[in-house]
């Protein structure tokens, strides 16, 4: 488990590689935010998506991918935005800052 501080705010980070280490976290205990890699090897981030929100309503879940293809898919499966890489590196510590600090809506981005 990692610390993250920036600008007063603290965030503890799980970095998993394999979705099983997914499952165990999830089980484990609930995050306010979930950042899924579309490209994990492994489970599909459809799955992942899933799998987060059959425990977890509440967190805020963004999916990254190199590509827009699953977009609308992952939005649907809960999902409450979507990042194309490279272009979301950049904006990922806003994004992940406005989630957590305002009101968020499950619908599509």
């Amino acid at each position: 488990m990692k610390q993250l501080e920036d600008n007063g705010s603290w965030y503890e980070i799980v970095c998993v590689r394999r979705p099983a280490e997914v499952m165990a976290w999830l089980v484990a205990r609930k995050f306010d935010l979930y950042l899924i890699d579309t490209s994990m090897p492994g489970e599909s981030a459809l799955g992942i998506c899933h799998s987060v929100r059959k425990v977890n309503k509440d967190g805020a879940v963004i999916c990254i991918s190199p590509n827009g293809e699953e977009r609308e898919i992952l939005l649907g499966a809960g999902a409450d935005l979507f990042l194309k890489m490279p272009d979301a590196i950049g904006q990922l510590r806003q994004t992940i800052d406005d989630l957590l600090d305002g009101p968020r809506s499950h619908s599509t981005h």
